[in-house]
């Protein structure tokens, strides 16, 4: 889902150079798994994102297996990433 804030003066060339950076933005996630002003995730820079796929690999596992097993709801997790 992509949401834009609306802009009541803008014109058609604002809208369009928010359409594009959008698509390069979704361009960027899709070839490099770089994402960009997300909402719900934290931005990652394309040098860092090599290096935390191991580690997102392993939370989606850890979170399988932790589903499995866990009686409880779980509500809340947190990731910190530190440089």
């Amino acid at each position: 889902m992509i949401l834009t804030p609306h802009l009541g003066a803008s014109t058609s060339e604002a809208q369009e150079n928010v359409a594009i950076q959008i698509a390069q933005q979704i361009s960027d996630y899709l070839k490099n798994d770089v994402i960009v002003n997300s909402i719900n995730v934290s931005p990652i820079s394309p040098e860092d994102a090599p290096k935390l796929k191991p580690f997102i690999d392993l939370s989606l596992k850890l979170g399988k297996f932790g589903g499995q097993i866990i009686e409880n709801t779980i509500s809340r997790i947190n990731i910190i990433f530190k440089r």
